[in-house]
């Protein structure tokens, strides 16, 4: 017989139950969306350094950025006016992003409790601190 009472058949037809139902929507949107999951923090971190590197490297290009060997630091120095105005917007738009960025800054990167370490997306073990 072809009839199965988990499956059914209706006038020629198959009728689902809810949950083959449900297994079904789950097994087509998973097909059709595969990049609704984000990956690890991790590997996300690692994915981010190319195109983090990329745009440093056009800014120093361009002079926007400027690296001090003395204080080992990039400096901006000739910031558009309508990006820096951009910026600033931004800024005022979304201040308690720039609170939380200014309290990270003051967290040392390197050694056991640094930013490496409180946030496990870097190897921090052999600091040099």
């Amino acid at each position: 017989s072809l009839y199965q009472p988990e499956i059914g058949i209706v006038r020629g037809g198959l009728k689902l139950t809810t949950p083959l139902r449900a297994l079904v929507r789950q097994a087509r949107f998973e097909s059709r969306f595969p990049y609704d999951r984000l990956p690890s923090g991790v590997v996300l971190f690692d994915r981010m350094e190319t195109s983090f590197e990329a745009a440093i490297q056009t800014m120093v290009s361009t002079k926007m950025l400027v690296y001090q060997k003395d204080s080992n630091l990039l400096v901006a120095e000739k910031i558009p006016t309508d990006l820096s105005e951009r910026a600033m917007e931004l800024n005022s738009n979304e201040q308690e992003l720039i609170k939380i960025l200014s309290d990270i800054e003051e967290i040392s990167l390197l050694g056991a409790n640094g930013l490496k370490d409180r946030t496990k997306l870097m190897d921090y073990r052999y600091d040099f601190v």
